[in-house]
């Protein structure tokens, strides 16, 4: 394997490295944001206890249990 393939880990990893170098913040920034959702979602799903409320707050959403309508509103604003 090559260097650059053993950086990535997924396929958001991936993307980053079909990209030039000018648009690897605002990506980054999107995927990181893309993955807090994630990481939230798997907490709901897998019934993990405790962090939900934590990483609802990383991604802007502050009422708890949700307003899902809400939420994605939220979500949405934050990636103009």
């Amino acid at each position: 394997m090559t260097d650059k393939a053993d950086k990535i880990k997924g396929s958001l990893d991936a993307l980053h490295h079909k990209l030039s170098a000018q648009r690897h913040a605002s990506t980054d920034k999107a995927v990181q944001h893309l993955r807090r959702v994630r990481q939230a979602r798997n907490i709901m799903q897998h019934g993990r206890n405790g962090g939900l409320t934590s990483k609802l707050r990383e991604i802007g959403i502050y009422d708890a249990p949700p307003n899902w309508e809400g939420a994605w509103t939220a979500i949405r604003a934050q990636n103009r």
